[in-house]
């Protein structure tokens, strides 16, 4: 009986039937009931396999399908297989690549592939190498290996016992340079070839020593010349070397002066106790990484050349010129560095001199006095030795102008964190400001600031106090004298109030009052008096400009206070702004309304504004039948107010608010006759 197997189907099937199954693959397998689908094997296992000539070699064959047997044919020779198990096992008396042919049967049938054995060989360096001198840069080779895809060549020390290090190459050479070598050491090395991720086993050692470290020496090139000190001198490189040693003799060759240490083959004579003019023999060392300073290469003869002369540029010289200016000497290549000698006038006394790295300096930091004339000369440094001296420039300092507080600020009063300005002056490096009392005779205290404006705020200043304000410049150290002196007053903190939108209203104990908003507040005070304002009943200070009935003690429900505030500024606290008097009641008044004779209470609350949240604009609904004036006021969550206004009745429907206000919250005050309500708004 013959069916077509449908995928994912499941088959019961009698003891005793037998069906043949053809898959949906076209394989073909028997089906004995009751029982599973078997069909011819499949072999799972690798077909390809690799081992070394006299090393002990495994393979074995894996299949599905219920194997039974299994053969090989074309083994290599030293390798047999296991018919029951599948394990191919021995030690390959021969090498090369093996197309073995494999079976695998089962009570279906049989299934044939191809296994692909290889044999590596055993190999080691050519003969002509082991025992042999050599450098790191030379070429060793061993005999290629057919099908071998790398070689692996494992250096151990001298006794073959460590392994040092290995070099894997995809031929089958190699050289020591660029790897952890030693110059005058013996190696061991051995070989493995390697096809694919499989290694063959090690060949026999051979035994080959690196040369010791060899000399090298100054460029021939360089050998004679005349040089500059910040010309490089190169020396031939030497493989693996960790360092070079620049020995300098003086001329005749036998007096070592100094040695330059190099990780590189190249030196300068630039930052080394050399003299220009003088001629030096200059021998190289190299040092490997591990080991000590080789012998010494040839010697080269090197003369340094002398160091120029220079001078300040001509368009300085008889020019005035303040502390701040930049005065530049003609550049000499190759020069470390620069000398400024400063004269008297008269060119015959040394006052000072300043040592530059680079070709300009300025008075600026030095010694100098105002109003005097100078000579300026200049030397040029090349390493460690300064040139002669260039021509003499005469030079000439301006006095420090004086200057004071500009006259806007004189008279006025001002705030501690008003910055009050001076006449900027050119090249001043600080500015003193001089605080004197009212009189200007005595100096209570110097703020030194290095720009031409300050500030009473971090001072020991008084509020409300009159003061007398002088003003210096310094340039480099010195201090002009005061400008003309100015007066200010200092003024306490500013006053503020509560809302006038909310003076005289009725508000609930937890409703926000809000006083105006002062800049650079650190707090406000808000004091609540009796309706007289002659008795304190409570107080609280608060960060935002804005508290509640509900953060105080001591108050009664349905009683009107006078509240005052205080702005506050770091510790400081200002006088008492205007009072504003405000009853305070727990909970909305409800009234009486009539309708068809039955009588009803509801919560007094005729204002509202539509709509909220709102986009553009919102407007304000008036009390029923109340026929007084709208007045309201804006105020942002800062406390700032943004808009104040009064609406007549006629008005009141077609008046629009908050078309340009920004995207936030807003707090709205709306008074009409008796009634007032504060309303909160959002814009999106």
């Amino acid at each position: 009986m013959t069916i077509g197997m449908m995928n994912g189907g499941t088959l019961q099937i009698d003891a005793g039937v037998t069906l043949t199954v053809t898959t949906l693959n076209n394989s073909s397998g028997t089906i004995l009931g009751p029982g599973n689908l078997i069909t011819t094997p499949v072999i799972t296992s690798s077909l390809s396999s690799v081992g070394s000539v006299g090393s002990h070699f495994s393979h074995t064959i894996t299949a599905n399908y219920s194997p039974l047997s299994f053969d090989a044919t074309g083994l290599p020779l030293g390798l047999s297989i296991d018919t029951t198990t599948g394990l191919i096992s021995g030690i390959p008396l021969e090498t090369g690549v093996f197309n073995t042919t494999i079976n695998v049967s089962n009570a279906v049938g049989s299934t044939t592939r191809t296994l692909e054995i290889s044999i590596l060989p055993v190999i080691s360096l050519n003969a002509i190498h082991c025992g042999s001198t050599v450098t790191p840069y030379q070429w060793m080779f061993v005999r290629p290996v057919l099908g071998a895809t790398a070689y692996r060549f494992n250096i151990y020390d001298s006794t073959g016992s460590t392994l040092l290090f290995s070099i894997d190459r995809d031929t089958n050479f190699f050289r020591f340079v660029g790897s952890d070598f030693n110059y005058g050491s013996t190696y061991q090395v051995k070989v493995q070839p390697k096809q694919g991720s499989v290694l063959g086993i090690e060949g026999s050692s051979c035994s080959v020593t690196l040369e010791s470290i060899p000399s090298t020496s100054l460029n021939i090139s360089q050998c004679g010349s005349v040089i500059s000190p910040y010309q490089w001198l190169f020396a031939s490189q030497v493989a693996r070397a960790s360092e070079y040693r620049f020995n300098v003799y003086d001329a005749t060759g036998s007096t070592l002066l100094f040695t330059v240490n190099r990780n590189v083959p190249y030196f300068r004579f630039f930052g080394n106790s050399f003299t220009y003019g003088g001629t030096y023999q200059v021998k190289v060392q190299v040092k490997p990484r591990l080991g000590v300073f080789g012998v010494e290469g040839s010697s080269c003869n090197v003369t340094l050349q002398n160091v120029p002369t220079t001078a300040l540029q001509a368009t300085h010289c008889g020019s005035s010129v303040n502390p701040y200016q930049w005065l530049y000497a003609s550049q000499v290549a190759g020069a470390s560095g620069y000398r400024f000698t400063i004269y008297d006038a008269t060119g015959t006394d040394l006052l000072f001199t300043i040592d530059s790295s680079v070709s300009y300096f300025r008075f600026l930091g030095s010694a100098f006095s105002y109003g005097s004339t100078y000579q300026v000369r200049v030397q040029a440094k090349q390493g460690e030795v300064y040139g002669t001296e260039g021509s003499s420039c005469s030079i000439t300092l301006s006095g420090i102008p004086t200057t004071s507080i500009n006259a806007t600020h004189c008279g006025s009063t001002v705030t501690p964190y008003q910055w009050m300005f001076a006449s900027q002056v050119a090249g001043a490096t600080e500015y003193r400001f001089n605080i004197y009392d009212s009189t200007g005779t005595n100096l209570l205290f110097s703020i030194d600031r290095n720009v031409a404006y300050f500030r009473f705020f971090g001072s020991s200043f008084i509020a409300g106090t009159t003061y007398s304000v002088g003003v210096q410049a310094k340039q480099g150290g010195v201090y002009s004298t005061e400008g003309s002196r100015c007066s200010i007053t200092l003024s306490g903190p500013p006053t503020t109030s509560i809302a006038n939108a909310q003076c005289g209203a009725t508000v609930l104990y937890t409703d926000a009052i809000y006083a105006t908003a002062v800049t650079n507040a650190t707090g406000y005070k808000f004091n609540v008096y009796d309706v007289t304002g002659t008795t304190l009943v409570a107080s609280t200070e608060t960060a935002t400009a804005s508290f509640s009935f509900s953060q105080l003690t001591g108050y009664t429900f349905d009683t009107t206070y006078q509240v005052r505030v205080q702005v506050i500024r770091g510790s400081e606290y200002g006088v008492e702004g205007s009072p504003c008097t405000i009853t305070v009641i727990k909970e909305e008044p409800t009234r009486v309304v009539s309708n068809n004779g039955v009588t009803k209470t509801r919560i007094v609350s005729e204002l509202t504004a539509y709509p909220n949240p709102f986009t553009t604009t919102f407007s304000i609904t008036p009390i029923e039948g109340e026929t007084a004036t709208l007045f309201y006021q804006v105020y942002d969550v800062t406390g700032k107010m943004i808009e104040s206004r009064s609406v007549e009745v006629s008005e009141i429907t077609n008046h629009a608010i908050g078309e340009y206000y920004p995207v936030g919250m807003y707090l709205v005050m709306v008074r009409q006759g008796a009634t007032t309500q504060t309303l909160k708004m959002v814009k999106h």
